[in-house]
């Protein structure tokens, strides 16, 4: 028998990704007027893009991946559940190090 914890821990964490997935998503349309009125170059813009729409669809694929995981809690160990947490975490970090 699985203990109830990790399993709402699993679920929690999921629909706060997949809430955060979402919200991140529906703020593209500000990022596209932004984007026409700077003078950035097409090759950064487009770049932005790709960055902001691929963080969602990361954190979006993450939720579900979460919520399997939760569903069937036997099929995988923490170290699994661990290297999927760093996955976001540290593009975010590198981001930051990398463009100050």
């Amino acid at each position: 028998m699985v203990k109830p914890l990790p399993r709402f821990l699993l679920a929690f964490a999921a629909l706060l990704l997949a809430i955060g997935a979402l919200m991140h998503a529906s703020a593209f349309k500000e990022i596209l007027s932004f984007l026409a009125n700077s003078n950035l170059r097409p090759f950064a813009a487009n770049g932005l893009k790709v960055l902001w729409l691929g963080d969602s669809a990361t954190n979006l694929i993450l939720a579900g991946v979460f919520r399997l995981i939760a569903a069937r809690l036997f099929a995988t160990t923490g170290g699994v559940i661990v290297l999927l947490s760093f996955d976001t975490r540290d593009d975010r970090g590198f981001n930051l190090r990398v463009h100050r």
